[in-house]
C-alpha cells in the first residue's frame, strides 16, 4: 500500500507542530469599531482626516453609513461587509438618553434577569427621556425591546416593567402603538405583559375598539377565559365591544373548552339566549362564526398533525355544526330560507372537516408505507348525503348554492367527472360577476382534489378539469378588481399539469423508462390533447403563459412524445403553433429546438 501524501500543513496539524513559514498560526488584529459618539464627534474625526482622503473615505461609510464626499477616491473600505453602522442618534436627543437605551439592550440579553433588574433599567431608560427634548421617546424605547433579539421572557419583563414606567409618569405615547405592540404579540407569548396590559385596558385609561379587540384575541389564543370574559363584560357594557364579539368569543370557548362553568355552556342554552337578547342573528353573522369556529382545523391541516391531534381539532368543530344545523332545521320560530348561505357552508365545511381528518390519516399511512385511498371512504360522506338531501329543496335557486355543494361533494368524494359536468352545465346557465367568482373557486376546488390520485392516474382528470375552463368569459377580470387577473389562477393549474406530466415522462428516469412510458396512453396521445386544448385555451384566455413551458426538461419531455407520434415534423409544427398562440419568450423556443436538435440523446 503506497504511503499517504499529507501536504506540510495537513502534516503540522496532525503532529500538533505550527509550521513557521505560515501565518495562519497569527493571531488576527482585533478590529475597533465605532463606540456611538455623536453627530459632532464623527465630523471632527471626518474633518481631521482631511489630509488622507482614503482613510476619511473608511471613516465616513464606517462611521456615518454613508457614501465618501465627493472627490474621495473610491477604494474596497466601501465595500466592507462587517462595517455595520449603528442607527443615527435622533436629532435633539442627549448622549445620556441613548446610553440609557443601550442599557437597556444590554440587560436584556442577561439571561438571569429579574422582575427588580427590569424595572430599575426601565425606570432609569424613562428617567433620561424626561430630560431629552425629542418628542416619542417611549415609543421608541417600546420597539427597541420590541425588536432587539433577546429571548421571549427578558423582552416580556422588559415590556412589563417599561410599561408600567410609562403608566407611572407622565409619558404620552402616539396614537396605535398599544394596538401595534399586541399585535407583535400574537407571535410570541408575552403573558406578564398581556396581564398588564389587561389591567390598565379594564381600568378605562384606553378607550380605544381596536385594543380591545387584540387583547381579546390575545386572551382567546392563550386559553385565559377568565380575562376574557371580563375584558368581554366590561368592553360590552363601554361599548368598545359589539354582541357579535361577544358570541363569537364565547363559542369559541364553548368549542376549547365545553365543560366549563360558564352560564352559556350548552349550546342549545346559548343559541336560545343569542335569540332572546335582541341579537339579530342573521345569515351573514352566522357565516362569519362558522368560519371562524373552523379557523383551527385549517391551521393544524396546513402543520399536517397526527391523526390524533387532528382529531382533537374536529371533534368540537363538528359537535358544534351539527347542533347548528340541527337549531335551524327544527326551530319553527325560524325560516330556514332566511339561512340558505348558511346552510351551505356548513354542509361545505363539514366536507372541509372530512377531508382534512382524512388528510392526517393518508398522511401517517404514508409514513409507515401502507395503502391508503386519497379519498374519505363513502360511508363518512352519507352523513353529508343525507343533510344535503333534507335542504336541497331550501338550497335550489339561482344563485347556485345547490350546485357549488353538490359539486363539493362529487371532488371530496373523487368523482372528478360528475363534478365536472356539474360545473359545466353552472357556467353555461349563469354568467354574473358573482358566479364567475364561485365558478372559479369551485374549478380549481375539483381540480385541488383530483391531484389526490397517483401519478400515473392523476392527469386524464386533471386534464378533464382544464378543458372546463376554456372560455373567456370564466375569467375576464370583474369591473372593480382588487387582486390578480384570474386568468393567472389558470396559468398556474397548466403549468401544475404540464410539471406532473414531466415527473411521468422525463424526470429522474432512465432511458428505457422513459421509452416505455412514451409509447404509452400517457405520451403522445395525452400531448397532441393537451397541445390542442392548450392552443385553444391560450387563443382565448389572455394572460402570461411563459411559466407552462419555461423548463429545459418540460421541453425535452415534449420531444420525448413527440418522437412515437405518427409524423415527427408535424408533432413539431404543432408544438410551434402552441408556443406561438401562447407568445412565449425566445428562450423557450431555443430550449425546443435545443431538445429537438440532440433527440438521439433524450429519447
Amino acid at each position: 500500500m503506497p504511503p499517504l501524501l499529507l501536504t506540510r500543513r495537513a502534516r503540522a496539524r496532525i503532529e500538533g507542530v505550527r509550521p513557521r513559514h505560515s501565518r495562519w498560526h497569527e493571531p488576527k488584529k482585533k478590529r475597533r469599531r465605532w463606540s456611538g459618539g455623536n453627530s459632532a464627534d464623527v465630523a471632527a474625526s471626518v474633518v481631521s482626516l482631511r489630509a488622507m482622503p482614503r482613510l476619511a473615505g473608511c471613516a465616513g461609510v464606517c462611521a456615518l453609513g454613508r457614501a465618501a464626499p465627493p472627490g474621495v477616491r473610491r477604494t474596497s473600505a466601501f465595500a466592507i461587509p462587517s462595517a455595520r453602522a449603528l442607527p443615527a442618534p435622533e436629532l435633539g436627543a442627549s448622549r445620556g438618553a441613548w446610553a440609557a437605551a443601550r442599557a437597556l439592550q444590554r440587560a436584556g440579553k442577561e439571561p438571569t434577569l429579574t422582575h427588580t433588574r427590569a424595572a430599575r433599567v426601565c425606570a432609569e431608560a424613562l428617567d433620561e427621556s424626561l430630560v431629552a427634548p425629542s418628542a416619542g421617546w417611549p415609543d421608541t424605547l417600546l420597539r427597541r425591546v420590541l425588536h432587539v433579539p433577546i429571548g421571549a421572557p427578558q423582552r416580556d419583563m422588559l415590556l412589563t416593567a417599561l410599561l408600567r414606567g410609562i403608566w407611572a409618569a407622565p409619558h404620552n405615547l402616539a396614537g396605535g402603538t398599544y394596538a401595534r405592540l399586541l399585535r407583535r404579540m400574537r407571535g410570541v407569548p408575552l403573558p406578564h405583559t398581556r396581564r398588564a396590559m389587561h389591567g390598565h385596558v379594564c381600568a378605562g385609561h384606553l378607550p380605544d375598539p381596536a385594543v380591545w379587540q387584540a387583547l381579546l384575541r390575545l386572551h382567546a389564543q392563550a386559553h385565559d377565559w377568565a380575562r376574557m370574559d371580563e375584558i368581554l363584560r366590561l368592553g360590552m357594557e363601554g361599548g368598545m365591544l359589539n354582541a357579535a364579539d361577544e358570541y363569537h368569543y364565547t363559542l369559541l370557548r364553548l368549542q376549547h373548552d365545553p365543560s366549563a362553568p360558564h352560564p352559556h355552556n350548552s349550546m342549545d342554552v346559548l343559541l336560545q339566549h343569542m335569540q332572546q337578547s335582541g341579537l339579530r342573528l342573521n345569515d351573514a353573522m352566522l357565516v362569519r362564526l362558522l368560519h371562524a369556529l373552523v379557523a383551527p382545523v385549517r391551521r393544524a391541516a396546513a402543520a399536517h398533525v397526527s391523526t390524533e391531534r387532528m382529531a382533537q381539532k374536529v371533534a368540537p368543530v363538528q359537535r358544534l355544526v351539527d347542533a347548528f344545523f340541527v337549531w335551524l332545521c327544527h326551530h319553527d320560530a325560524l325560516p330556514l330560507a332566511a339561512f340558505r348561505r348558511s346552510l351551505a357552508h356548513m354542509l361545505e365545511l363539514e366536507l372541509e372537516l372530512l377531508a382534512a381528518q382524512h388528510q392526517a390519516v393518508m398522511s401517517e399511512a404514508r409514513r409507515v408505507h401502507r395503502p391508503c385511498s386519497p379519498f374519505p371512504p363513502r360511508t363518512s360522506l352519507q352523513k353529508v348525503q343525507a343533510k344535503l338531501a333534507l335542504v336541497s329543496d331550501t338550497l335550489r335557486g339561482d344563485d347556485g348554492l345547490l350546485e357549488r355543494v353538490q359539486i363539493a361533494l362529487d371532488a371530496t368524494s373523487g368523482r372528478s367527472r360528475e363534478a365536472t359536468a356539474k360545473l359545466q352545465a353552472w357556467i353555461a346557465r349563469d354568467a354574473s360577476d358573482s358566479a364567475r367568482e364561485l365558478q372559479r373557486r369551485a374549478l380549481v376546488h375539483i381540480f385541488s382534489q383530483a391531484c389526490r390520485h397517483a401519478r400515473p392516474r392523476r392527469l386524464v382528470p386533471m386534464l378533464h378539469v382544464l378543458a372546463a375552463g376554456t372560455s373567456a368569459d370564466l375569467w375576464c377580470p370583474p369591473a372593480a378588481r382588487t387582486a390578480a387577473p384570474p386568468a393567472a389562477t389558470l396559468v398556474r393549474l397548466w403549468t401544475r399539469f404540464v410539471g406532473a406530466w414531466t415527473h411521468l415522462i422525463g424526470v429522474r428516469r432512465g432511458r428505457r423508462t422513459r421509452e416505455r412510458v412514451a409509447q404509452t396512453a400517457m405520451g403522445w396521445p395525452l400531448v397532441a390533447r393537451t397541445l390542442d386544448l392548450l392552443t385553444r385555451t391560450a387563443s382565448q384566455v389572455p394572460a402570461a403563459w411563459a411559466p407552462v413551458w419555461d423548463h429545459p426538461e418540460r421541453c425535452r419531455a415534449l420531444v420525448t412524445a413527440a418522437r412515437h407520434a405518427p409524423s415527427l415534423s408535424r408533432a413539431i409544427a404543432r408544438v410551434d403553433e402552441c408556443l406561438r398562440t401562447m407568445q412565449v419568450p425566445g428562450r423557450i423556443h431555443r430550449s425546443f429546438q435545443k431538445a429537438v436538435a440532440t433527440v438521439p440523446r433524450y429519447p
